[in-house]
């Protein structure tokens, strides 16, 4: 990802934490990250589509990451989502979807008591 300084955090599903996206923050983050197993995804996802299901009341992906672009000759043209614990992030490409794990937080996140 690149071109971050017009990025902004936005948040698509009320169950979502309150978190603030710094620019530096994400970028160290993100030079550490690797491609993990969307094993479980599918039926994440298919649990998400139900009101009533569990995964309804609490999004696994509750952020959208707006303005930052794919890097220059990567030709990924991809949405960006982050996940509710700030370390996952998921790239929705037109035919493909991408996902990486970090070890730290790519957000400044609430503290939860």
């Amino acid at each position: 990802m690149a071109h971050l300084e017009k990025a902004k955090l936005v948040v698509i599903h009320p169950s979502a934490r309150e978190a603030t996206f710094e620019k530096e923050l994400f970028s160290r983050s993100l030079a550490e990250v690797k491609a993990s197993d969307m094993s479980g995804t599918l039926d994440w996802y298919r649990e998400s589509k139900l009101e009533d299901g569990t995964q309804y009341q609490h999004e696994r992906f509750p952020y959208a990451l707006i303005g930052a672009e794919a890097r220059w000759g990567s030709g990924l043209h991809a949405s960006a989502y982050l996940e509710a614990d700030g370390k996952g992030l998921l790239l929705a490409a037109k035919d493909r979807y991408y996902y990486y794990r970090s070890e730290k937080l790519m957000l400044r996140m609430e503290v939860r008591e």
